[in-house]
């Protein structure tokens, strides 16, 4: 009974989450229309909402095919720094329109690994923009890549993705990987989606994800995953 009225409550809030940026793009086509003029102020307004309703969308269609079984990875080789570096590229101009300053610390040599590279893209894509809906405005968001010094004779790549927002109650932290507990809170954003598909797809290459918000100031969130020896 508890998991129904979580997930009753889930598909309330997901409708009203999908409403927002539709409401969003309503009135700046409304806008367009009156001011035809002011389409390069509008038409990125635009897109990010419809970016936004695809991948929550996407999303909750992800999480029917994992209770299902029926995802499989399409694993190829490939250098862990450039698959994030191409993510937090693609992300970089959505970062600067809110302001938002988003590094990249690649560490060297090179990390070989073995990973769908779309599904992996997906989980870093998401870890960013969960970072960015809790930073201000001019906030910070890290990511890093780097091999685990302490992995015990095994290879062991980290992807670590930081901000300094407002962080995540202990309650929350402990369930952030759950969708329908998270969206029983109303905390429903695509995101929060996002998060618990991060944690399937991770483990589903045979790797760990955590986060941590000590003293509850920001938030990290950590990926072990194998790396390839040559």
């Amino acid at each position: 009974k508890k998991l129904q009225a979580q997930k009753t409550t889930f598909v309330s809030n997901a409708s009203h989450e999908l409403r927002t940026p539709l409401a969003s793009l309503k009135t700046r086509l409304y806008l367009l229309k009156k001011q035809p003029d002011k389409l390069e102020e509008h038409l990125p307004v635009m897109e990010e909402m419809t970016l936004h309703m695809q991948t929550l969308l996407e999303e909750m269609l992800d999480i029917g095919r994992f209770e299902r079984g029926t995802v499989h990875l399409d694993r190829e080789r490939g250098v862990l720094q450039e698959l994030v570096g191409e993510v937090v590229e693609n992300y970089q101009s959505r970062a600067n329109r809110r302001s938002i300053n988003l590094s990249l610390h690649l560490e060297e040599p090179p990390i070989k690994v073995l990973v769908d590279h779309k599904r992996f893209a997906q989980v870093v894509t998401n870890l960013i923009s969960n970072a960015a809906n809790h930073v201000q405005q001019d906030g910070h968001i890290d990511v890093s890549v780097r091999l685990d010094p302490s992995s015990n004779g095994r290879k062991i790549a980290l992807v670590e993705v930081s901000d300094d927002g407002v962080g995540v109650s202990p309650e929350m932290l402990s369930q952030i990987f759950q969708p329908f507990s998270s969206a029983s809170q109303g905390l429903v954003s695509g995101t929060i989606l996002g998060l618990s598909l991060a944690k399937e797809i991770i483990e589903l290459h045979g790797g760990e994800i955590k986060a941590e918000s000590p003293a509850q100031k920001g938030t990290r969130f950590t990926i072990r995953l194998p790396a390839l020896d040559t």
